[in-house]
């Protein structure tokens, strides 16, 4: 839900009084946590229209969902996604989350063609976050990607379901493992969780903070399928630099609309 006009004005206010540092650097903080630099950058950090919209493969996810990422992992996106999971700055979630919404529902992007798209018209889609084991949740205190699918569904109208995956089993984590490794550390990971319980399986859409080789997301997804949900779309942070994007699609002057938000 949206901040009221009260808790924006107190949040404002204890901005004045108790003068914050940017997030990101320690020059005092003027929208959403951020100094007007660091802010800037954020935004100068996102890809061009064309870029930012893919198909994934149907070889990685059988639906060949659509795929939205903010930019790539690099430089000032990704000293913010950084700040946000391993420094105790969960605010930057809502900077994100927020902009990832506004990004998915802007004019001029190639999704009317789409069938998985021409099922999230038909009703609005859930929106399901990447999970963490309960051993990091407890480590780290919070899920990222719950947190920027919350600040997501904010701005989109969309429902989010926190807990339609859980992850079984502790991981290792990705960082530095080639993709055989990846594949292999995440398989049989994820579980459908309570939050999908007796629901009639419908369009989910996947977030996460960063996409690299595909293998969380082939995982989680593989889950999801095996009770019957489809994965329509996967919307993420940021996108690997060093990995080819997955295909694109050229931007059209149609706009999307906001579908109605509907639980069931």
């Amino acid at each position: 839900m949206a901040k009221s006009w009260v808790s924006r004005s107190i949040e404002a206010l204890s901005d004045l009084v108790w003068q914050r540092s940017c997030e990101l650097c320690d020059r005092p903080a003027k929208h959403q946590g951020l100094c007007l630099a660091c802010d800037r950058r954020l935004l100068a950090s996102q890809l061009p229209l064309e870029q930012r919209w893919g198909r994934l493969p149907s070889a990685l996810v059988s639906s060949a969902p659509l795929f939205l990422a903010w930019g790539l992992y690099d430089g000032s996106l990704k000293r913010a996604i950084a700040a946000l999971k391993y420094e105790g700055h969960p605010k930057l979630a809502a900077t994100l989350g927020q902009g990832l919404g506004r990004l998915w529902l802007e004019p001029g992007t190639e999704r009317a063609m789409a069938t998985p798209w021409q099922q999230l018209d038909r009703a609005a889609p859930w929106v399901i976050p990447i999970p963490l084991h309960e051993a990091r949740l407890q480590k780290r205190g919070f899920n990222q990607a719950e947190l920027l699918a919350k600040h997501f569904c904010d701005v989109t109208g969309y429902r989010l379901i926190p807990n339609g995956l859980q992850r079984i089993r502790d991981t290792q984590a990705q960082f530095g493992l080639g993709q055989g490794d990846r594949a292999a550390n995440v398989q049989g990971a994820f579980a459908l969780g309570p939050g999908l319980g007796q629901q009639r399986p419908r369009s989910v859409i996947l977030l996460d903070d960063i996409y690299t080789s595909g293998a969380t997301v082939q995982a989680a997804s593989n889950s999801l399928r095996a009770g019957g949900w489809t994965v329509a779309a996967v919307v993420v942070v940021a996108r690997s630099a060093q990995r080819p994007a997955p295909g694109t699609h050229p931007p059209t002057r149609s706009a999307p609309t906001r579908p109605k938000r509907r639980d069931s």
